[in-house]
């Protein structure tokens, strides 16, 4: 239980963390873009990760990953995003492994968007609550 407390405290820092605009280092001036999540829950039925969300971003694609410590357990993926600039829901469905569920650490969903040079920007990092 304790874990599971400390895991979603987690997950709201980081994603909390996540909404921030991004500015381009070369010119110092602000990107054109934006990205932000929020309401997300997360479901775990057996080996089924269900994640649902709202994105709101100024880019017509997403991208996600799911890893495991040094693993890398679904490479990147896109999503579309029909509405751009106003929240628009998001799922993320994963069927974990056995091993994967019961190892030490747990898997962790990124969502992110790119920056003009094909670079992840702004990343989310929501840990999946296996326990």
């Amino acid at each position: 239980m304790k874990y599971g407390i400390l895991i979603f405290g987690l997950c709201l820092f980081l994603v909390g963390c996540g909404g921030e605009d991004v500015t381009d280092t070369s010119t110092s001036e602000p990107a054109n873009f934006t990205f932000q999540l929020r309401n997300i829950d997360q479901q775990l039925d057996r080996n089924r990760v269900d994640l649902n969300a709202e994105v709101n971003t100024t880019e017509s694609e997403i991208y996600y990953t799911i890893e495991q410590g040094e693993e890398l357990l679904h490479e990147e993926t896109s999503i579309a995003i029909d509405e751009v600039s106003s929240w628009f829901p998001i799922d993320i469905n994963y069927e974990l492994a056995e091993a994967q569920i019961s190892a030490e650490e747990p898997p962790i969903i990124t969502v992110y968007v790119k920056d003009e040079s094909g670079e992840r920007t702004n990343p989310n990092y929501i840990p999946v609550d296996v326990k």
